[in-house]
């Protein structure tokens, strides 16, 4: 007999140091982002027009900062923004 799908448990280990964790609220009138970069202390928060473009500019924006400031998870945030479609 088959197993079910057991959402609520992550099958990878979250990465703090390497992983980008964004909140969208969405509405029909804008979107309110925020987020937790590795090695950034400041929790970034940006109200965005409801635009899947700017929401995407915003994210690797947000990838690039963290990139230039932990050159050493340079590699491990490049691999996963070519996983993103």
């Amino acid at each position: 007999m088959p197993q079910p799908n057991d959402l609520s448990r992550s099958l990878v280990a979250l990465d703090q140091n390497s992983t980008i964790i964004a909140v969208i609220e969405m509405s029909q009138s804008s979107w309110l982002v925020g987020g937790v970069l590795p090695g950034i202390e400041r929790q970034p928060h940006k109200k965005l027009e409801p635009s899947p473009e700017q929401l995407l500019a915003l994210l690797h924006r947000w990838r690039d900062e963290a990139v230039s400031v932990n050159r050493h998870a340079i590699g491990t945030l490049d691999r996963h923004a070519k996983r993103t479609p």
